[in-house]
């Protein structure tokens, strides 16, 4: 299913049961994943600005994981962003 945000909503249902022995939250197709499915996609796409508080988290994580990860090398800072 694809939102009218562009987003792709794909469903596992009954292969990755078959796979796991259990559904995960939006893979399957009973009752409880529609309603599941909904309640992700009104959290993310209702908020006035949802997307932008999103944004403005990893913005933040992102900020202090360089700063708290990053070496000083003479007058640049670096940082290795494959470790960590």
């Amino acid at each position: 299913m694809i939102t009218k945000y562009g987003l792709i909503i794909c469903s596992g249902g009954p292969h990755t049961h078959y796979l796991t022995g259990h559904d995960y939250m939006l893979s399957g197709d009973s009752p409880a994943n529609a309603e599941q499915k909904k309640f992700v996609e009104h959290a993310v796409y209702c908020p006035a600005h949802g997307l932008d508080q999103v944004r403005q988290f990893y913005e933040k994580l992102t900020t202090n994981l360089v700063k708290q990860k990053s070496h000083k090398l003479r007058h640049t800072y670096t940082l290795d962003a494959v470790r960590e």
